[in-house]
Protein backbone atom coordinates (compact mmCIF):
# COMPACT_ATOMS: atom_id res chain seq x y z
CA UNK A 1 0.00 0.00 0.00
CA UNK A 2 3.13 2.05 -0.50
CA UNK A 3 3.89 2.51 3.14
CA UNK A 4 7.33 0.49 4.43
CA UNK A 5 7.38 -1.01 7.66
CA UNK A 6 10.74 -3.06 8.88
CA UNK A 7 10.42 -6.79 8.93
CA UNK A 8 12.75 -8.48 11.50
CA UNK A 9 15.11 -11.10 10.58
CA UNK A 10 15.10 -14.08 12.78
CA UNK A 11 18.01 -15.52 12.10
CA UNK A 12 21.15 -14.41 10.18
CA UNK A 13 24.47 -15.82 9.39
CA UNK A 14 27.45 -13.03 9.87
CA UNK A 15 31.12 -13.94 8.97
CA UNK A 16 34.13 -12.47 6.91
CA UNK A 17 37.77 -11.69 7.16
CA UNK A 18 39.58 -8.05 8.31
CA UNK A 19 42.90 -7.43 7.02
CA UNK A 20 45.28 -4.56 7.39
CA UNK A 21 48.65 -3.51 6.67
CA UNK A 22 50.23 -0.55 7.84
CA UNK A 23 53.51 0.94 6.71
CA UNK A 24 55.61 3.74 7.93
CA UNK A 25 59.32 5.38 7.32
CA UNK A 26 60.83 7.79 9.18
CA UNK A 27 63.21 10.53 8.23
CA UNK A 28 64.20 13.38 10.77
CA UNK A 29 61.11 15.21 11.19
CA UNK A 30 59.39 14.08 7.70
CA UNK A 31 57.42 11.40 8.72
CA UNK A 32 55.31 8.32 5.82
CA UNK A 33 52.61 6.69 7.43
CA UNK A 34 50.47 4.34 4.89
CA UNK A 35 47.56 2.59 6.23
CA UNK A 36 45.44 -0.27 4.54
CA UNK A 37 42.10 -2.33 5.31
CA UNK A 38 40.24 -4.63 3.88
CA UNK A 39 36.81 -6.20 5.01
CA UNK A 40 35.17 -8.97 3.20
CA UNK A 41 31.36 -9.37 4.89
CA UNK A 42 29.05 -12.42 4.54
CA UNK A 43 25.46 -11.37 5.85
CA UNK A 44 22.94 -13.78 5.15
CA UNK A 45 19.53 -14.20 6.12
CA UNK A 46 19.37 -17.77 7.22
CA UNK A 47 15.53 -18.45 6.64
CA UNK A 48 15.85 -17.20 2.61
CA UNK A 49 19.37 -17.47 1.85
CA UNK A 50 19.96 -13.94 0.52
CA UNK A 51 22.37 -11.49 1.47
CA UNK A 52 21.15 -8.62 3.94
CA UNK A 53 20.03 -5.45 2.91
CA UNK A 54 23.37 -2.71 2.57
CA UNK A 55 26.24 -4.85 4.02
CA UNK A 56 29.02 -4.45 1.54
CA UNK A 57 30.64 -7.79 0.68
CA UNK A 58 34.32 -5.63 -0.01
CA UNK A 59 35.04 -2.94 1.51
CA UNK A 60 38.74 -1.43 1.72
CA UNK A 61 39.95 2.16 3.36
CA UNK A 62 43.36 3.45 2.31
CA UNK A 63 45.36 6.55 4.28
CA UNK A 64 48.23 7.84 3.00
CA UNK A 65 49.92 10.57 5.07
CA UNK A 66 53.32 12.82 5.22
CA UNK A 67 53.73 14.74 8.33
CA UNK A 68 56.55 17.01 8.32
CA UNK A 69 57.41 18.90 11.73
CA UNK A 70 54.03 19.86 12.84
CA UNK A 71 52.27 20.09 9.16
CA UNK A 72 50.01 16.76 7.74
CA UNK A 73 49.20 16.46 4.18
CA UNK A 74 46.91 13.06 3.82
CA UNK A 75 44.65 11.37 1.16
CA UNK A 76 41.99 8.78 1.88
CA UNK A 77 40.45 6.57 -0.77
CA UNK A 78 37.20 4.63 0.70
CA UNK A 79 35.99 1.75 -1.27
CA UNK A 80 32.56 0.20 -1.05
CA UNK A 81 30.99 -2.69 -3.33
CA UNK A 82 27.31 -2.78 -4.04
CA UNK A 83 24.65 -3.59 -1.72
CA UNK A 84 21.13 -4.77 -1.97
CA UNK A 85 18.60 -2.62 -1.06
CA UNK A 86 16.10 -5.37 -1.27
CA UNK A 87 15.14 -8.03 1.16
CA UNK A 88 14.99 -10.74 -2.09
CA UNK A 89 18.24 -8.74 -3.53
CA UNK A 90 15.92 -7.98 -6.74
CA UNK A 91 17.74 -4.81 -6.74
CA UNK A 92 20.79 -2.86 -5.70
CA UNK A 93 23.09 0.39 -5.13
CA UNK A 94 26.40 0.40 -7.39
CA UNK A 95 29.81 -0.10 -5.74
CA UNK A 96 31.59 3.48 -5.28
CA UNK A 97 35.40 4.75 -4.76
CA UNK A 98 35.33 8.24 -2.31
CA UNK A 99 39.17 10.40 -2.04
CA UNK A 100 39.51 12.63 0.31
CA UNK A 101 42.36 14.99 0.25
CA UNK A 102 43.64 17.36 3.20
CA UNK A 103 46.62 19.06 5.04
CA UNK A 104 46.31 20.16 8.61
CA UNK A 105 48.69 21.84 11.02
CA UNK A 106 48.83 21.65 14.69
CA UNK A 107 49.89 24.46 17.34
CA UNK A 108 51.19 23.92 21.12
CA UNK A 109 50.06 27.37 22.81
CA UNK A 110 50.53 26.19 26.24
CA UNK A 111 52.12 23.59 28.21
CA UNK A 112 48.87 21.53 28.40
CA UNK A 113 47.09 23.30 25.06
CA UNK A 114 47.44 22.23 21.53
CA UNK A 115 45.50 23.54 18.47
CA UNK A 116 44.69 21.84 15.44
CA UNK A 117 43.65 23.40 12.36
CA UNK A 118 42.81 21.32 8.84
CA UNK A 119 41.40 22.16 5.47
CA UNK A 120 40.00 18.95 3.62
CA UNK A 121 38.40 18.38 0.46
CA UNK A 122 35.88 15.82 0.52
CA UNK A 123 34.54 13.71 -2.10
CA UNK A 124 37.58 15.09 -4.72
CA UNK A 125 36.84 13.68 -7.65
CA UNK A 126 33.12 14.76 -7.12
CA UNK A 127 31.86 11.48 -7.25
CA UNK A 128 27.83 10.69 -7.60
CA UNK A 129 27.06 8.04 -5.03
CA UNK A 130 24.41 7.02 -2.65
CA UNK A 131 24.85 5.00 1.04
CA UNK A 132 21.09 4.56 0.96
CA UNK A 133 18.62 4.55 -1.77
CA UNK A 134 17.71 7.60 -3.21
CA UNK A 135 19.42 9.52 -0.70
CA UNK A 136 23.18 11.38 -2.52
CA UNK A 137 25.68 11.74 -0.61
CA UNK A 138 27.35 15.34 -1.16
CA UNK A 139 28.91 16.30 -3.58
CA UNK A 140 32.75 17.87 -3.76
CA UNK A 141 32.79 19.63 -0.15
CA UNK A 142 35.16 21.90 1.65
CA UNK A 143 35.49 21.29 5.46
CA UNK A 144 37.47 23.26 7.69
CA UNK A 145 38.00 22.15 11.22
CA UNK A 146 39.60 23.92 14.26
CA UNK A 147 40.26 21.38 17.17
CA UNK A 148 41.31 22.38 20.65
CA UNK A 149 42.87 20.03 23.14
CA UNK A 150 43.19 20.73 26.87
Amino acid sequence: MGIWTPININNASNYGLEVSLELAEKWGNRHLTWKNSYALTKAVDSETNKSLMYVPEHKVTSILTYAYSDWRLFYQLFVNSSVFITSDNSESLSGYAVSNLGLSRSFKIKEKMNIETSLQVNNLFNKNYQNVAFRPMPNRNVQLKLKFKI
